[in-house]
């Protein structure tokens, strides 16, 4: 017998009234345009509530950020200590101890011995720090204006979002809230790149690309690449840009562009994955499952498309490269016919000048 009560807008809870799965709907109205906890749901006048960082705490305290500034997409900067979210104080604590406790350890490891920390298990919890991430920054936009002139209107930066990617994001991070499982073949492309960090101003980078769900994270001497919803699809093709560059030290414009050729694949895929809560009745536990589509293919490359995704991760970095004159960096990104990791030969360049594609 279940223990589960079912409701007509999908949402699933425990016989307790604890939410184990949020319909679609109901994920939208209190999750994302309501002011509910972001975790378990709850509404203010029933519990205490504090602020969840997006960017967690002791990475701000790790990499000195409190001070500085996030630049929002519509181009405000809001500083990394007021770039916070409702949390009652219940999940804020269980995620701090459960996630952020576990986590710290092992991102602020050198690259060389964070390598040898992996395993299935904390491969799977940064699966879902990283998750957790990109979900409360996309989350934060419900709350942002777009406008600051208030003339302009009242949207917010979220007003067009399409929130199905991001309910997949919610199931994934509650996965820890609720008990649910992960299936392994559920778990998006997740790489650890050797970040190099000679001649950084800052031990941080974050970028994501809102809707194809890929980001990169960038703490030290590591960095995080991620697709979060493709089960793994994208590595396949992934694999001929990213043997040239494993366990070499990519400077931040290089892993942008590792971040645009994931993107790009991804957002390329002819079918994705399609991702399903599944309940078992004997254990009494959801799983987080995915169906592989039999075509696993992507759509005809063009340049053109490439370079608007290269761009979109670069654009605020390449002013700062030095060229010839008369080089025009902006029109040579977008036209996705250059890069700044490989050679035309496809071995890998330490160098930040950009390198002809054939």
């Amino acid at each position: 017998m279940s223990n589960y009560v079912t409701y007509e807008d999908g949402t699933i809870t425990d016989q307790n009234g604890k939410i184990i799965s949020f319909g679609f709907k109901r994920f939208v109205d209190d999750i994302c345009n309501g002011d509910n906890c972001l975790i378990c749901g709850a509404k203010r006048e029933d519990k205490s509530f504090n602020d969840e960082h997006v960017i967690p705490k002791w990475v701000l305290r790790y990499c000195d950020l409190f001070k500085e500034h996030i630049i929002l997409p519509n181009t405000v900067k809001l500083r990394y200590d007021k770039y916070v979210l409702p949390c009652c104080s219940d999940c804020n604590s269980f995620y701090g101890e459960n996630l952020e406790n576990k986590i710290q350890p092992i991102l602020t490891s050198p690259y060389n011995e964070l390598k040898s920390l992996i395993n299935e298990e904390i491969g799977r919890l940064l699966y879902v720090w990283f998750a957790f991430v990109v979900f409360k920054t996309h989350l934060k936009d419900t709350l942002l204006r777009l406008h600051q002139d208030r003339r302009k209107g009242e949207d917010k930066i979220a007003s067009k979002y399409q929130f199905e990617w991001l309910h997949h994001l919610h199931a994934v991070v509650r996965s820890l809230y609720t008990g649910s499982k992960i299936s392994q073949e559920a778990i998006g492309t997740f790489i650890v790149l050797n970040a190099d960090t000679g001649n950084l101003n800052r031990p941080f980078d974050y970028r994501d690309v809102n809707g194809v769900n890929t980001g990169l994270i960038r703490i030290g001497d590591k960095a995080l690449l991620c697709a979060l919803d493709d089960a793994r699809l994208s590595l396949r093709f992934l694999r001929s840009r990213l043997d040239p560059v494993l366990g070499q030290p990519l400077n931040p414009i290089q892993l942008r562009e590792m971040l645009a050729h994931l993107t790009y694949i991804k957002k390329s895929l002819v079918n994705p994955p399609l991702f399903r809560t599944e309940y078992d009745l004997d254990e009494q536990l959801p799983t987080i499952k995915v169906t592989i589509p039999e075509d696993i293919s992507l759509v005809e490359y063009k340049y053109e498309d490439y370079g608007a995704i290269l761009y979109l991760c670069t654009f605020d970095m390449i002013d700062n490269l030095i060229f010839e004159e008369g080089f025009d960096i902006h029109a040579q990104v977008k036209s996705g016919k250059i890069g700044f990791t490989v050679d035309e030969n496809y071995n890998f360049v330490r160098q930040s000048s950009p390198q002809a594609r054939k």
